[in-house]
């Protein structure tokens, strides 16, 4: 085992021990019918990460004046994971699917941002 491996292998077992939350991630295509169906060439996997979740309330004045009264509020969030990613089979990418094992929770992954040592973030968006 080479001295990369050898630190590969450490960081994975960090990863083990600091993600506190499991996921399977399923990578997606679009199918000729539009709709996203699981990428037969890019199989599912688990992999621990860090999930964090900051639901927000924000108004939705549209530039008009608004009495506080009558304000529509409509309620949105950011959803984020933090992962490392050096042992998957291969990257996620934007459209693929992400599920929440201990909630059930289903995420579609708007961006991935690789640190470029081995460690992504994926922000979400609810699954429809």
């Amino acid at each position: 085992m080479t001295f990369f491996n050898e630190i590969a292998s450490a960081a994975a077992e960090a990863a083990d021990v600091f993600g506190h939350d499991e996921f399977v991630a399923t990578p997606m295509i679009h199918a000729a019918h539009g709709n996203p169906e699981p990428d037969p060439a890019r199989s599912a996997f688990a992999f621990k990460g860090q999930f964090d979740a900051d639901p927000e309330l924000s108004a939705s004045g549209g530039g008009r004046a608004v009495r506080p009264d009558t304000e529509q509020k409509r309620s949105s969030g950011k959803f984020l994971i933090t992962a490392f990613s050096a042992a998957w089979p291969h990257a996620l990418r934007n459209g693929d699917r992400i599920t929440r094992t201990k909630t059930g929770e289903k995420f579609t992954v708007a961006t991935t941002m690789p640190d470029g040592r081995g460690h992504v973030a994926l922000t979400l968006n609810r699954a429809k």
